[in-house]
Formats: C-alpha cells, sequence, structure tokens
C-alpha cells in the first residue's frame, strides 16, 4: 500500500459571511495525484481575522494560525487545532500565548512535528520591547494542546519581529525561529534565525530558552574552559588571574593580557566581567591587570 500524505492551502483573505475571515483546504495525495480531501473554517469567524494565515499539517492533526483574533485584544491572535477523524477533520480546541498582548498576531507563523508544535507570534511586545516579537511551544495529548515554553532570547531587540517564521527539526527537539527584521552586523532588518531547544530535557544553564550547546555556537555565549558550559553559568572563580581556569596563573594567563591590551572599547570581549583579562574593573587592559597576574604567579590553592 502506497503511503497517503497529506497538504493544505490556506485561504487566510477569503470571505464567508465577513471580510478576511479566511478558510484551509486539507488535500490528500493518493499516490498519484492531489485530492481535496475537507475545507477547515474557525468556528466562530470574524472579520480580519485571517484564519490560515499560518497551516501545519501532519496526518492526524492540524493547526491553523488566526493572527487577527480579537478574543485577548486587537490582534492578540490565536491558533485552532483540528484531528482527522477517517477523512474528515474536526475541531478540537483554540491556542492562545500564554502571555497574550495586544497586535501580537500569535498565529502568523506554525509548524507542528508528531505531538509538538512551535506558533509565532512576531508583533508581540516583550521586555525586548515593542515589535520584538516571541514564539511558543505546545504539546500535544490526545487531540489536545497544553502550552510548553515561551522563547524570547535574551538578545532581542524592538522591531526584530522574531516568530514571523518557525520550523522543527524532523530527527531533534529543535526549534527555529526566524528575524525578519533583525538588524545584523550593521545591516538594518538583515535578518536572522536563532535554534532553541523544544525539550525540557536539554541543559540550559541561563534559562534563555536556549540550549547552551546552541548558545556557544551562535556565540551568544562563551566557554573560555572549553568545558562545553557557558561562562556565565560557572562558578564564580576563586583565582581572578587564572584566566584558562588552569588552577594555575601562568605564562598562558600572562599572554592573555597582553594580546587584550588596550581600552575596553576597542576590545569589548576583554572587559566581560569575572573570568576576563580585565581584572580591576578600570576599563582598561593595561599594567595594572599585568602586574594583578604577576601578582598571584603560582597554583590557585
Amino acid at each position: 500500500m502506497r503511503r497517503q500524505e497529506r497538504g493544505s492551502s490556506p485561504s487566510p483573505f477569503e470571505n464567508g459571511t465577513e471580510i478576511d475571515t479566511g478558510a484551509v483546504e486539507i488535500f490528500r495525495h493518493d499516490g498519484s495525484q492531489w485530492i481535496s480531501e475537507d475545507r477547515l473554517n474557525a468556528p466562530n469567524p470574524a472579520e480580519n481575522d485571517r484564519f490560515g494565515s499560518a497551516v501545519a499539517v501532519t496526518d492526524t492533526h492540524a493547526i491553523a494560525g488566526v493572527p487577527g483574533d480579537d478574543e485577548h485584544g486587537d490582534r492578540a491572535g490565536a491558533a485552532h487545532s483540528f484531528a482527522r477523524v477517517g477523512v474528515r477533520w474536526v475541531h478540537t480546541g483554540k491556542l492562545f500565548a500564554t502571555d497574550p498582548t495586544l497586535q501580537a498576531n500569535f498565529g502568523a507563523a506554525a509548524a507542528m512535528r508528531d505531538d509538538l508544535a512551535i506558533i509565532g507570534a512576531p508583533f508581540a511586545e516583550s521586555g525586548a520591547g515593542v515589535i520584538s516579537g516571541a514564539a511558543y511551544t505546545f504539546q500535544r495529548a490526545g487531540d489536545l494542546w497544553a502550552p510548553l515554553a515561551k522563547f524570547n532570547p535574551r538578545d532581542a531587540a524592538p522591531s526584530d519581529g522574531l516568530g514571523s517564521v518557525v520550523a522543527i527539526s524532523i530527527d531533534a527537539p529543535r526549534c527555529a525561529v526566524g528575524s525578519i527584521f533583525d538588524d545584523v552586523q550593521g545591516t538594518v532588518d538583515g535578518g536572522s534565525a536563532r535554534v532553541f531547544s523544544a525539550s525540557l530535557d536539554q541543559p540550559d544553564c541561563n534559562g534563555n530558552g536556549s540550549p547552551d550547546d546552541c548558545d556557544l555556537s551562535a556565540g551568544l555565549s562563551k566557554d573560555a574552559d572549553s568545558n562545553g558550559q557557558p561562562d556565565e553559568c560557572e562558578p564564580i572563580h576563586s583565582c581572578p588571574a587564572d584566566l584558562d581556569q588552569s588552577a594555575t596563573v601562568n605564562a598562558v594567563d600572562l599572554l592573555a593580557v597582553l594580546s587584550a591590551w588596550g581600552a575596553c572599547g576597542a576590545m569589548p570581549d576583554a572587559c566581560e566581567p569575572d573570568i576576563a583579562p580585565e581584572l580591576v574593573g578600570d576599563g582598561v587592559v593595561n599594567v595594572q591587570d599585568l602586574l594583578a597576574v604577576l601578582g598571584a604567579w603560582g597554583s590557585c590553592e
């Protein structure tokens, strides 16, 4: 028997009895062609809901985003979940952001894999400012979805639009979340994407929603001793002059100070707190830091 596959065709601006209420068409591939299987609508459609702006579908379940939904405020957004019964699809619930905000457009992006879903809210306002955006994951049990986590990274900025695009990996519980308006390396709205852990069992020592290895590979965190743990999660170092954390202050630490010589404005990485060549807190890597290393020379014990 050939494996049947399903897809969807969103029509977010389709008009029923109201303007731009939206609809979704579900198709089934029978091995040779795509066949229309069912048509999905919001149970209570409203004008400018834009139901179906984003759609995620598997063989048994579907989620349709409704970024214009006003139940929790003007365009706070929502998403509707559906389950397949035979060749018909039945409505099973309505999903919201755990902290809905006005004009967040929750439901503008969606992705699903097995019992995990992620939904973007690119205009959400968070601690990073207006339109910084956010993304939310949900876990399915049976036909019902429950909130799992919220992603809004610590380096987000106003108008980033995090959550404009979302995706879930096939072979690992990770999500990619796009910020199409992120200013990158001096390029306005150059855009970026971040990878987050979609599982609760991966190390995330700094609590930013991103697994530690992703923080390190993306350069968001540093790992001076190469132990796989971000430096900001290491215990306070009792031997500050031991810059390579080898338990000994030696020539390696002396060279680290010399290579970072000068004002911190020219080399910001050298002036981060804790394990850094700038040891005396005067904003400059200079002879004072060199003397601090020489004064602590030898074993840290």
